[in-house]
């Protein structure tokens, strides 16, 4: 989406609040004290003309509504507006199979915005991974290569000889050695060319016009680099640093990534600007903008004695107070991230802002480029400098690691800062979208990068539903399952550890949770990474009055509820997720009762019976908004007349309750060979005591429970047969 011109749809939908008496954890039943609040559908559309300075953006994030995602909303559409006729051949290369690397770039430019010309000498050092007689670089036709040196360090420069690929492939550079090159030996290449960069849709290299003076960008993800410098054009293998110099009109400044080495005015009325960075950096990473800027500079204390400049180059006639003020709060995103995800990662060099004409931003590395400076595209570009930059996806099937966890960022700076309600809805803004339709995958098949025209695999690569949206949900429902301080620890080994400064896969994430849980979690990948659906839930219900319980003051009730699950496309049954449904009372009164049940199933048909101290009323699936699933339909139709029908087994109501030591539990075996597990919980959720897990035979019988050393309070009683599960609630008084 452009931000000269955007429409955010602002949705508020009903939320209900109740106050409940019953709690607990997974697999039992727990309530929540809530008060009532139903706030009417209200869908505004409103269209924004924004400038830099505006906090629009901003204040929407405040909003009690669905807080939408706008930052990856923003990123999603600023990459994939990128068009060029072909993709690279080596765009879905893994690491294993590309013939080398590039170790280091050098950069340096001479750059003529009036005549929109670049003339340029790119070095490239590279090793070999095998023995090889040439070498395959990308860059564009465009660009007219004057001459190719060949050296090392026992050779002089040598010219070479070269040959572009034929047809739609010219782009393909094949530079043949002078000699073979032997698996890790090093060697450079020097390329002198010139030219006027193509634009290419959203532009790799683009020169403009900004406040009556020029003003030029570049933006090469994913395959843009080779509009501007010779590259192997390939996210899985990083330069272990890089350099860029260039020479431009004097009143102009140019950002670029890592510490500015120089500045220094030169004849003519230019002036050289020199940039380098020491850490590793992939190659469409790496960027240039210039125009008259202003610069300013924060400073970000990572510990006590140290700080980072954090400096923002804005256009001149947007510096404003706001906008610096918006910028201000790059500080206490850094602040955040690094309590969250460990140390920023470029803490030795800097972090930065420099603004450029196009809508949205990009995640440069150390300097990232921003339209804007809404605090969520802040959080968001911000966010990347640990999930793509230091640790880049190895291909773009896997630009999940990247875009997924930058848009889950925001929903974490949300959390800790607007609180609780704007994060629950901004979970709602992304389930609405993720949902409407029936299928979406996010992994990203290499079939969908390597043979379509680019236009068409770039709105894959970054389709927002799946590769932004759908991705961070998945990192939810996996911090959900994990708890808080287990999630933490896998991504802060994901990003400080095995793959700082490095590319990884898919598989690699997966390898660090299994081996920090102990447990295999294929099935869970598989189904919300690989596969491309989610699970539909039909709710069927109904309830009576227990008989002979007092119906004024202790009228108890059992509620029986059917849950059937289907995939939403496809045939798979297993999501590896657990489901909530929210009973609440039927008089949804200000004083009213509630009680959700967590289930993992195991079947496409749960039958689940409970008996509760309120007149409950219809089911609502999903309460808290932690899981992708949708609900199909919810219906009454559950015949009261057969309580019986399809139950395996029931569990009778225990007694004496209140009791003091010794607990009776009945219980009635409808169908022969039936599984029962039948388990105490406290209300913390924690089991305290298993009272059977046998196969049993048609008929009644009874267990004894003695409560020992337990605290008096309320305990639940859980039994699963097969696909049934009821929960009964009892009170050990001593």
């Amino acid at each position: 989406m452009h931000y000269e011109v955007i429409c955010f749809m602002i949705a508020f939908y009903p939320v209900f609040v109740h106050i409940g008496i019953l709690k607990s954890l997974l697999l039992i039943v727990y309530g929540l004290n809530f008060r009532f609040c139903l706030r009417l559908p209200l869908c505004i559309a409103t269209v924004l003309i924004l400038f830099a300075a505006s906090a629009s953006a901003q204040t929407l994030l405040q909003d009690k509504a669905i807080l939408f995602p706008e930052g990856a909303h923003t990123c999603s559409e600023t990459k994939k507006a990128f068009s060029s006729d072909y993709i690279s051949i080596i765009a879905g290369t893994t690491a294993e199979k590309l013939p080398a690397r590039v170790k280091y770039y050098h950069l340096d430019f001479d750059i003529y915005p009036d005549q929109q010309l670049l003339s340029g000498t790119s070095e490239l050092v590279i090793e070999s991974f095998g023995d090889i007689d040439y070498v395959e670089v990308e860059l564009a036709e465009a660009m007219e290569i004057h001459e190719i040196l060949f050296y090392n360090d026992l050779q002089a420069p040598l010219p070479v000889t070269f040959t572009r690929a034929n047809s739609n492939q010219r782009y393909i550079i094949r530079v043949m050695l002078p000699q073979t090159q032997n698996a890790g030996e090093v060697f450079s290449l020097q390329f002198r060319y010139s030219g006027t960069p193509v634009s290419s849709g959203l532009g790799s290299f683009v020169f403009t016009q900004r406040d009556g003076k020029p003003h030029f960008w570049t933006l090469s993800q994913p395959f843009g680099a080779r509009e501007w410098f010779p590259n192997i054009n390939s996210p899985a293998v990083k330069a272990d640093s890089a350099t860029v110099v260039a020479r431009i009109p004097d009143g102009l400044k140019l950002g670029s990534n890592g510490l500015l080495v120089s500045n220094d005015l030169i004849e003519n009325g230019r002036r050289e600007w020199h940039w380098h960075t020491r850490y590793p950096i992939a190659h469409y990473l790496i960027s240039i903008a210039a125009a008259d800027y202003v610069s300013f500079t924060d400073y970000f204390h990572y510990s006590e004695n140290d700080s980072m400049p954090v400096i923002n180059y804005v256009f001149k006639g947007e510096d404003t107070p706001i906008l610096r003020e918006q910028a201000f709060v790059t500080i206490e995103l850094l602040q955040l991230f690094s309590a969250l995800f460990g140390p920023y990662p470029f803490k030795e060099e800097k972090y930065g802002h420099k603004m450029f004409s196009r809508g949205g931003g990009m995640e440069h590395q150390t300097m990232s480029s921003m339209r804007n400076f809404s605090r969520a595209l802040v959080a968001h570009e911000l966010a990347h400098q640990w999930f793509g930059n230091s640790v880049t996806c190895a291909g773009w099937e896997d630009i999940w690691l990247n875009e997924s966890f930058a848009t889950y960022a925001e929903g974490l700076v949300i959390e800790h800062l607007d609180g609780e309600e704007a994060f629950r809805n901004w979970r709602l803004g992304l389930l609405s979208r993720i949902t409407e339709e029936p299928e979406g995958r996010v992994y990203v098949p290499s079939e969908q990068i390597d043979t379509l025209p680019s236009a068409r695999a770039l709105n894959r690569i970054f389709r927002f539903r799946t590769t932004y949206l759908k991705g961070a949900m998945v990192l939810h429902q996996l911090r959900v399952l994990l708890g808080d301080d287990k999630f933490f620890d896998i991504v802060r080994r994901w990003v400080q550890e095995d793959f700082r400064f490095s590319s990884a896969y898919t598989s690699d994430f997966i390898a660090i949770v299994e081996e920090e849980t102990g447990i295999s979690w294929t099935t869970f990948f598989n189904a919300w990474i690989f596969d491309t659906s989610f699970p539909v839930y039909d709710l069927n219900y109904s309830w009576l009055p227990v008989a002979g319980s007092n119906a004024t003051e202790h009228q108890k009730y059992i509620y029986r509820l059917q849950a059937s699950v289907n995939a939403s496309a496809g045939n798979r049954t297993d999501f590896a997720i657990p489901v909530e449904i929210r009973i609440p009372a039927a008089d949804y009164g200000p004083d009213s009762a509630d009680t959700t049940i967590t289930v993992i199933p195991d079947t496409k048909l749960l039958n689940i019976e409970l008996e509760l101290p309120f007149k409950p009323g219809a089911p609502e699936l999903n309460p808290n908004l932690n899981w992708i699933v949708r609900a199909g339909s919810v219906s009454s139709g559950l015949r009261d007349d057969a309580p019986d029908a399809g139950i395996s087994a029931r569990m009778l109501s225990p007694y004496p309750n209140p009791f003091n030591d010794r607990l009776i539990v009945p219980v009635s075996v409808l169908q022969n060979r039936t599984q029962l597990t039948i388990d105490v919980f406290d209300i913390t959720g924690r089991k305290v005591a298993e009272l059977a897990n046998e196969m049993r035979s048609t008929g009644e019988f009874i267990i004894s429970w003695d409560a020992g050393t337990l605290s008096s309070g309320v305990y639940m009683i859980r039994m699963q047969a097969g696909r049934d599960i009821s929960v009964k609630m009892v009170t050990l008084v001593k």
